[in-house]
């Protein structure tokens, strides 16, 4: 017979963890005398071992006992496969974790390089975003009741990454007096973690019209003033959807960084003698 602390050691465990498990009744000695001393045989120390493995997997206490009290082996394969398969969904949790971190630790705002209300010709990439519902003529309670609604739709991961942000706003460039009343959409970059919720669009590959502005109302109506001055100039022919994006990840008003993007994409064919 082993004294408790012989069977610790013999156990790699400690005699505060064998005293709980006995008063859990997942691990109990062979025999407890009237003054309180445990002493275990060893043999006890393979049913140990098979608890502490068990244990070391993430199962609780509550489902260690129903493994241990299972007499019918297929019962307990049933229950060993089960958890399995939890253990399976944890590691493409963390994986997916794992991936985003990526995505965040890797993120570089791409429009570093544009001065303020310096209206440029600029070439983009094609890239997908998740969109929020059409909304039209918000106050700012509405817009951040609206955003809040589309970021929990995104779920706890998607919030937590860092990608573009910003909004598609129906506005031809010809009314920009009208921006305020003008419908529009909330936008973020998609990434690796796929939503089944939220509606999908690609803001398309091309030559955009782009001007980097105070994201207040006085600076975007001034860029979009600079814009359609270089349209003309220009002799441009543009989409009618104004991509409003954030120049950094710190919101600050109305779903908005300090600073912001305006972009009308050229329609195709337009551009050809024009110097990007």
């Amino acid at each position: 017979m082993l004294k408790i602390s012989e069977f610790a050691k013999l156990a790699k465990t400690t005699r505060r963890t064998l005293i709980f498990y006995d008063e859990k009744g997942i691990f109990s000695p062979l025999e407890t005398t009237e003054n309180g001393y445990r002493y275990y045989k060893p043999d006890q120390l393979y049913q140990f071992e098979f608890i502490s493995g068990l244990r070391q997997l993430g199962l609780s206490l509550e489902e260690i006992q129903q493994v241990l009290y299972e007499s019918d082996s297929e019962k307990l394969d049933q229950t060993l496969q089960e958890y399995q398969v939890k253990i399976r969904e944890d590691i493409q949790h963390l994986k997916t974790i794992d991936q985003l971190l990526e995505v965040r630790r890797s993120y570089q705002p791409s429009f570093q390089d544009l001065a303020l209300y310096q209206p440029c010709l600029r070439r983009e990439l094609g890239q997908e975003f998740w969109c929020s519902e059409r909304s039209v003529d918000c106050q700012p309670e509405d817009i951040a009741k609206l955003y809040a609604n589309f970021t929990a739709e995104l779920g706890q991961l998607q919030r937590q990454v860092t990608s573009q942000t910003g909004f598609l706003t129906e506005l031809a460039l010809d009314n920009a007096s009208h921006y305020m009343s003008a419908a529009f959409r909330f936008i973020k970059a998609k990434n690796c973690l796929g939503s089944q919720v939220l509606t999908k669009l690609e803001k398309p590959a091309g030559n955009y019209v782009t001007v980097k502005v105070d994201n207040t109302l006085e600076g975007i109506l001034k860029g979009l003033k600079l814009m359609q001055e270089l349209v003309k100039e220009q002799k441009l022919r543009i989409c009618d959807f104004l991509w409003q994006l954030n120049a950094d990840e710190d919101l600050i008003k109305n779903a908005s960084s300090q600073y912001g993007i305006l972009q009308y994409q050229i329609i195709e064919g337009e551009y050809d003698d024009v110097s990007l």
